[in-house]
This record gives structure tokens, sequence and C-alpha cells, in this order.
């Protein structure tokens, strides 16, 4: 459901993580209880008006262990007289109690059991129409001829309206490992968000985000594009983080706050590639500020420039890069690769590469092999989008090229 005009409370929250958090739309934010979780602790969203639902949803992803142990669920049209719809059992986030459809004002989570280990923390609070397992329904579909699943989202939108449309999907597709639902986020030509009022949302499973310019500078994010750890329990890792991509758009990092203020996060693994991205400021390729031990485990990425900050590796055990403009990489774990890449490592390898203490594991080429690029999609006047197969180049636009005069191109 839309968030917006609707209101948070706590019976107790820190200062730092108020009971707004939990609605704000960016998983890096959270609410806190600020104490162990106790029978009769409560939160609670006004909707703002009456409206129909059958499931909610509280998401912690990046508070390990803070899930409730145990819950109600309330509603209620005045907010003063409430009515139990659920009682559940938290093992794991995220936690999903869907019951008969409701028409209520307010909906109060209130705990039934106690932890003397864990606060009760609340990433995103997120209340569906007809949802099932956290597939809850998604906007209308605005992709046109492009098919039901494809948003193309435009300046002409309200930001609010996108960050619900983007909000609504991630928090159906973080943990949709094995669901059937498939999106692509397009952003036509144009700049979203501020320094002042970021956008900032994060990619869950079988989601493609990707700008419809002509280069990656025709679509600016002023924000965070984000991947983050799952949890279960109190381990957190981005090893199963899967079938997800970010493409032709250009991110200033702005935004974030707390451990991941400064940086955008793309902790994923395999299948997961950042292609023509121009990101200002820091990439974390593996996200250090939630849990434990975040591993992650390889990725992909081409044709881009990194300009204002650092790539920290971490624990990205291998990655490989091609034809893109780095401003710094941070380590290496078992294998990390570039090949035609301005600001890569130099080429260290060794007996003990890979190992605990030993050597760097870079392995450097000056000059990639010519590649056709990946088929790309691109907004045209007045309301026609085309894609096409781009050409076989021996370097990509905008890259350095080898100093030596490259071979005829081959494309693979």
């Amino acid at each position: 459901m839309p968030e917006s005009g609707w209101t948070a409370s706590s019976d107790t929250s820190s200062a730092g993580d108020p009971p707004s958090n939990a609605i704000d739309g960016n998983l890096a934010t959270r609410f806190s209880s600020d104490a162990y979780q106790a029978a009769g602790q409560w939160f609670q969203v006004d909707l703002g008006s009456v409206q129909s639902f059958n499931q909610i949803e509280m998401n912690s992803p990046n508070s390990a262990g803070d899930f409730a142990v145990g819950y109600n669920v309330e509603v209620s049209n005045d907010g003063s007289t409430f009515t139990t719809v659920a009682s559940e059992t938290g093992t794991s986030s995220p936690e999903v109690a869907t019951f008969a459809e409701q028409s209520a004002q307010y909906i109060r989570i209130v705990l039934t059991a106690a932890s003397t280990t864990s606060w009760w923390s609340i990433d995103e609070f997120t209340a569906y129409t007809n949802g099932s397992s956290g597939t809850g329904t998604p906007p209308p579909p605005t992709g046109g001829s492009l098919g039901s699943n494809v948003y193309v989202l435009n300046t002409g939108m309200s930001q609010a309206s996108i960050q619900s449309t983007l909000n609504t999907i991630a928090n159906q597709q973080i943990g949709n490992q094995f669901g059937s639902q498939r999106y692509a986020l397009l952003f036509d030509p144009g700049t979203y968000g501020s320094a002042s009022d970021p956008l900032i949302f994060s990619v869950g499973y079988y989601t493609s985000v990707a700008g419809l310019g002509q280069n990656p500078g025709a679509v600016v994010i002023n924000g965070a594009i984000n991947s983050w750890n799952q949890c279960s329990g109190t381990t957190c890792n981005a090893t199963d983080n899967f079938w997800r991509s970010v493409s032709n758009l250009t991110i200033n990092v702005t935004g974030m706050t707390g451990c991941a203020a400064g940086d955008d996060f793309w902790a994923s693994s395999q299948a997961s590639p950042l292609r023509r991205v121009h990101i200002n400021g820091n990439l974390s390729l593996m996200d250090y500020c939630n849990g434990s031990p975040d591993y992650a485990s390889g990725g992909f990425i081409a044709d881009s420039e990194f300009t204002g900050g650092t790539v920290t590796n971490g624990s990205q055990q291998q990655y490989f890069t091609r034809n893109s403009s780095l401003d710094g990489w941070s380590n290496s774990v078992w294998n990390q690769v570039f090949c035609g890449d301005p600001g890569a490592p130099a080429q260290s390898f060794s007996a003990t590469s890979g190992d605990s203490g030993g050597g760097s594991s870079y392995t450097t080429s000056p000059a990639a092999r010519p590649r056709r690029r990946s088929p790309t999609c691109m907004s045209t006047p007045p309301a026609t989008t085309t894609c096409s197969c781009p050409r076989c180049r021996a370097t990509p636009p905008g890259r350095p090229g080898p100093t030596a005069t490259p071979p005829a191109p081959r494309c693979r």
C-alpha cells in the first residue's frame, strides 16, 4: 500500500531511531525500542484514513536478531478501541502476518513475549491489500506495451509516488528468492532526488534497474541504490543475493546515515551486474553495517566510471571488472580480475595469495578484448522507447583505451 500520509508512534523508542523511520522507505534507517523486548510494548501506524488490508510485514534485514519474538496485530478505527486480528511467533526477519481482510485506520503491533538479549527493531513496516506471504499487490503497471511488470518512471511523477513504487517492489522482492515475480524499473531521462530529499531504494531478487538515456549521465539519481545482506537469526550474508542489476545511470551518493553514511551498497553475488553506471562517491560491494559474517561471493562490473570515492571490495571473494575507470579499489580476497580498467590495482599474486594474511590476489590486464555490450533501451520523444543491440567496439565510449592501436574488433 502507498505509505504517503502515514504516521507512526510507539510507547518507547530511541531518539536516533524514531517510529517514523519504519515508514520512510529506507531500509538503512530503523525504528528501535531502545530497550529489551517486553510484553506490552507496541508500535502503531495511523494510515490517515480507513483503508482495507489483509497482511502486514515487519522487515529488519539490517538489525540482526531484533525481530519481534511474539506479537499480536491489532486494528482500530478510532485509535482507542483495538481488535486483535492475528497472533504470531517470530523466528527471523522479515515477519509476515496474514489475516481476514480488515477495514481500519490504525494498525498496532503489540509484543506478547519478552527477550533478554534483543531490542525490537523495524527497518520497514508495510501493509498489503490482497497480500499473501510477502507478495502483496504492487502499484499499477506503467510499462504499457513493454509489459505489466515494467515500470517506466519519469520526472513528471511526484517523488513520493516514485518512492512508494520502488519501496513496494523492494519489500516484495528482497526475500522472494523462489517467487515467480519479475520486474524492470526504468527511469526516463532526468534527475531524481536531491541532497535535501534523496531518492534511496533497495533492489531485491529478479529486479533490473536501468536508465533510458543515451548515456549514463542522462539519468541522475541523487541518493543511493542498495542491495543489503539477508539475515537468518544473527547470521547475515550476501551470498544468496542473486538475479538483480543496475545499468545506464548516474548515482550521486547522498542521504545515507549512520554506519552507511557516504556509501552506496551493492552487497550481492553472482548474476548481479553493474553495467554502464557512473557512481560519484563511495561504493561498497559488501554490507559491513548489518550483522556478520557479511560474506559475499562474486560479481561483475563493466563499462562504468567511479569518481570521488573508493570501491570497497571487502569480503567479496572474487570479482571481475572490465572497461571501467576506477578511483580506488580497497583489497582482494581470492581473486579480483581487471581488464582494461584505468586506476585498477597492479597485478599481484603469489603462492600465498588468497590465504589469510597472504599476498594480494589481483589479475590485471591493461586491455580487454572487444565485446558487444548488452542490449540497451532508450526513451525518445514524444513517448517512444526503443531497444537495440549495440555494435561491437574495441573500447566502450568514454573509457580510455590502451596506448597501442587496438586490434580489429572481433565480438564475442
